[in-house]
């Protein structure tokens, strides 16, 4: 006596199976790329940044200074100006000048 099973049912689903599994490895594989490449633009958006905040800050230094040496020379023509003028209006005009250079701090 012999017996037979009927086992098409078992080999198309381990087919089936097998295609899954391939699909699968292939749809992370495709992810696996995309991220790599994100991460790449995300890492040179990172650089430029960075650059442009390292310009941003020695912009600001310079225009400061460039800012603040004219201010610092009056402030200077200030005093001198105040020993000079002595009491009088002009003594006087020159301390408001002076209090005005100060507010500007």
């Amino acid at each position: 006596v012999a017996t037979y099973a009927d086992i098409s049912g078992r080999v198309e689903q381990d087919l089936a199976l097998k295609r899954a599994n391939e699909t699968l490895e292939q749809r992370v594989k495709n992810r696996t790329v995309e991220l790599t490449r994100v991460n790449e633009e995300l890492a040179q958006a990172q650089m430029l940044a960075e650059e442009a905040n390292l310009g941003k800050t020695r912009f600001l230094a310079a225009a400061g200074h460039d800012i603040l040496q004219p201010l610092n020379a009056a402030r200077l023509y200030c005093s001198s100006l105040i020993e000079k003028a002595g009491k009088g209006p002009a003594g006087k005009a020159a301390i408001n000048i002076e209090s005005s250079l100060e507010s500007v701090d």
